[in-house]
C-alpha cells in the first residue's frame, strides 16, 4: 500500500524532475528528497508557504525562470482559478523544464469512498485544454495510474526552449510562419468552414503558437531597448 498519492507516481515520473524541483501543495509528502515543497501552511515538507497558489510566482519570484521542474498531485481540483495557478507555475520553469501534473480522473474515482470529493477533470480533455492555454507547453509524456488504486492520471509538459533569442517551431507552425496577411485570413476561414476535427485542432494549435511567439518577440525587443 501507498502511503500518499505522490508516493504512487513518484517512481514513474523521476526522470522528468531535475535537479531543481519544486512540488506545490506537498504538506506530508515530497515527490523527491531534494525538491522544494510549497505549501500554503506549515508541514513537515513544507519549505516556502504561499498565500495563494494562484500567485506561487509573484510570492516566490527568487524561483521564477530557474527550475527544472514543477510537480504537482492532486492540488488543483480545490483551486478554483486553476488555469490562472498552472500560468504562475509555469513562470517558475527554465526554458526546457518539464511540468508534472497528477490529478484524479472523474470518471474513475470512487465517489462512496468520499462523498465531498472535489474532482473536475478527465485525461484526455485536460492534457488538449492545457497545451492550448499555454501554447509555449508541449506534452511529451502522460498516462493513467499505477498502483492498486487506479483513478487518476498524470501529464508531463515541457516549456519550450530558448536559443540564441530563437525558438524552437513544430514543423507545422515554420509553414505557417511562410503565409502572407491575405493568406492567414483565408487559413482562418478554411479553419471555420472545415468539418474535419484533426485538421481544425492543428490549425487552431499552430495559430495560437504564433500568437504567443509574437508575445515573445515582442518583449525581446522591449528588453534590448
Amino acid at each position: 500500500m501507498y502511503n500518499s498519492e505522490t508516493e504512487k507516481i513518484a517512481p514513474r515520473i523521476a526522470d522528468y524532475l531535475g535537479e531543481v524541483c519544486v512540488d506545490i501543495g506537498c504538506h506530508h509528502a515530497k515527490v523527491s528528497d531534494a525538491s522544494v515543497g510549497i505549501a500554503d501552511e506549515i508541514g513537515p515538507m513544507v519549505g516556502l508557504t504561499v498565500k495563494d497558489y494562484v500567485k506561487v510566482a509573484e510570492e516566490c519570484p527568487e524561483l521564477i525562470g530557474i527550475c527544472d521542474a514543477v510537480f504537482s498531485s492532486h492540488l488543483l481540483p480545490n483551486i478554483q482559478d486553476w488555469e490562472s495557478a498552472l500560468q504562475s507555475w509555469v513562470r517558475l520553469l527554465k526554458s526546457g523544464g518539464r511540468l508534472v501534473i497528477y490529478l484524479p480522473d472523474d470518471r474513475l474515482y470512487d465517489y462512496t469512498l468520499n462523498a465531498n470529493a472535489v474532482h473536475r477533470f478527465q485525461y484526455e480533455a485536460f492534457c488538449e485544454h492545457v497545451s492550448m492555454l499555454i501554447p509555449e507547453l508541449q506534452m511529451i509524456d502522460g498516462g493513467f495510474d499505477i498502483g492498486p488504486d487506479k483513478y487518476s492520471f498524470f501529464a508531463v509538459f515541457s516549456k519550450k526552449e530558448v536559443v540564441s533569442g530563437r525558438f524552437f517551431l513544430s514543423k507545422a507552425t515554420h509553414s505557417l510562419l511562410r503565409i502572407t496577411s491575405s493568406d492567414y485570413a483565408a487559413l482562418r476561414q478554411m479553419y471555420d468552414l472545415t468539418d474535419r476535427h484533426l485538421q481544425r485542432k492543428a490549425i487552431e494549435a499552430a495559430v495560437d503558437e504564433i500568437e504567443w511567439l509574437t508575445r515573445q518577440i515582442e518583449k525581446l525587443k522591449r528588453g534590448s531597448e
